[in-house]
């Protein structure tokens, strides 16, 4: 019996792995953004926060000084 060449369908194996992958790292990327966002938004929160209670100190401190001031 004459040996038969099975036809090997390598490329529209490595044409559907690469079109996996990119599916993939679009889908990485957009989570990727997301966290971005995510930590963005968190480090505004957090230097707003920082923001007030540093201004309350400087209040507090400009009481602090009058006071002084007001004893001399």
């Amino acid at each position: 019996m004459p040996k038969v060449e099975q036809q090997n369908n390598d490329d529209d194996n490595e044409v559907s792995l690469n079109q996996e992958c990119k599916e993939n790292n679009g889908r990485e990327e957009e989570d990727s953004m997301e966290e971005q966002k995510v930590a963005l938004i968190a480090l505004i929160e957090h230097r707003s926060r920082e923001l007030q209670h540093l201004k309350q100190r400087v209040s507090y401190y400009q009481t602090q000084v009058a006071c002084f001031l007001s004893c001399l």
